[in-house]
């Protein structure tokens, strides 16, 4: 088994000198801990089991907790509005509740999706500062209605988590949590304090590596701001899954997604992606923050968990989990019919799309590759004259429709684990019409993905 999971974690690197991490955890026992690569390429560190990597919206799943061992406590309550708590954020006269932050339904406008936000996210700011920053924009949708995908819940839970218990965020996650569980290499990614251990980011351009840009803990917070080791994880996931840290009604409330108004279920647990993969039940959630990513999965009916580091940000950890996932569940491997569409019959599809505010464009390579550009390069290949698998990762497809004046409009990302994607195209068409995107409610940003 460990040479097949090295196998997968140097093909899933693509020879890239930087680092990535690996637990798989079968039954309460590790069958793999290892790391890979290079934790910092100027000094050439190798990543080692205590190596700490940003965790990023992984956070969310340990905030969630933090919550739910306070309600356990009495110490708050779920049901009440977040203006009980925190009576400075403005609800425009709608009642939100806690649970709504747990479960991505507030409504509530995303900072990390408002325009400019990465440009200064190195900005050092108060969590009220930070509030102010994302509090005047309106409602997206009716509290509990809806799903969507939101750093700002967890940002405001983190709030809530200060407010009742007197203390930091962070201070109360570690005495609470981490102290006693011995997770020595857990806490706040903040690239102000030194930190034994820590990793670097990098991101991947045209042009080849490069650090990632310079970020203020102060804006990701307890929404996506922590840090961990592999080892740490390890002893996170057995902690979570044994009933250690919550009663099991509270453990059933982090994965079972509730019901909502139009009788579907959610997509989310409290934090957790609640989904399956091959008819085998899966709760995941991924992080993808400033030179980093991560996935965290938990198939409960077969007692596995796959964790997975990277500290290069374009690295594919949810590919990379499923190769795991079908090693040692002995799942199929999936297989793509060729097909051999016209010149014409791609042409169609090529131009730039929309979804939920991100632009993906499709394209011919100079040497006749096709590529979707998506937060990575996907190279793809056609399986019909209207639909494509990416070479590198056959579970992610992409395909066309709505053909309006001799050209596709809509675009159709699906992957594993994660709802569908869907996007039309940004450009007029001949007769002059603008296509606009139609949002879905209950996705991750798109670059989240793939």
């Amino acid at each position: 088994m460990i040479a097949q999971i090295d196998h997968i974690i140097k093909t899933t690197l693509k020879d890239s000198p930087t680092g990535a991490a690996v637990a798989v955890i079968k039954n309460g026992e590790p069958l793999a801990v290892k790391g890979y690569g290079a934790a910092n390429l100027e000094w050439d560190i190798p990543v080692s089991g205590d190596t700490v990597f940003l965790i990023g919206n992984l956070t969310m799943t340990f905030t969630a907790v933090g919550i739910l061992k306070l309600a356990e406590d009495g110490k708050l309550d779920l049901q009440a509005p977040i203006s009980y708590y925190l009576p400075e954020f403005p609800t425009s006269g709608h009642v939100v509740k806690l649970e709504d932050l747990l479960n991505h339904a507030s409504g509530i406008q995303c900072y990390s999706l408002l325009p400019n936000w990465r440009s200064t996210a190195h900005v050092d700011m108060s969590t009220h500062q930070m509030m102010g920053a994302f509090a005047p924009h309106p409602f997206l949708f009716r509290p509990g209605s809806k799903n969507r995908y939101c750093d700002s819940n967890y940002f405001l839970l983190g709030m809530v988590i200060e407010k009742v218990t007197g203390t930091a965020y962070h201070t109360y996650m570690e005495k609470q949590f981490f102290a006693p569980l011995g997770m020595h290499h857990t806490g706040p990614f903040n690239p102000q304090i030194i930190t034994p251990c820590r990793a670097s980011g990098y991101n991947l351009t045209p042009k080849g590596l490069k650090n990632a840009p310079y970020f203020s803990y102060s804006q990701m917070y307890a929404a996506t701001g922590l840090g961990s080791s592999i080892n740490d994880l390890v002893i996170w996931d057995r902690a979570l899954w044994q009933h250690q840290l919550l009663k099991p009604e509270s453990m059933a409330a982090l994965s079972i997604p509730r019901t909502m108004p139009d009788g579907n279920p959610a997509a989310y647990g409290y934090a957790w992606i609640a989904t399956s993969y091959s008819e085998h039940p899966v709760i995941c959630d991924t992080g993808i923050e400033f030179g980093f990513r991560s996935f965290f999965a938990r198939f409960p009916e077969d007692d596995l968990s796959i964790i997975l580091l990277s500290n290069l940000e374009e690295t594919n950890v949810r590919g990379a989990t499923l190769d795991i996932a079908r090693q040692v569940l002995d799942l199929p491997v999936i297989h793509r019919r060729p097909f051999m569409p016209n010149r014409e019959s791609i042409r169609r599809c090529l131009g730039s799309y929309d979804i939920d505010g991100a632009t993906v464009t499709m394209k011919l390579t100079p040497d006749n590759q096709i590529e979707l550009t998506a937060g990575r390069s996907l190279r793809l290949m056609p399986m019909s004259a209207h639909s494509f698998y990416d070479a590198d990762d056959p579970d992610v497809t992409v395909s066309f429709a709505a053909e309006i004046d001799g050209v596709y409009t809509q675009i159709r990302i699906s992957a594993p684990l994660v709802p569908s994607y869907i996007g039309y195209r940004v450009k007029p068409t001949k007769a002059g019409r603008t296509l606009k995107s139609v949002a879905r409610d209950d996705v991750l940003p798109l670059i989240h993905v793939m």
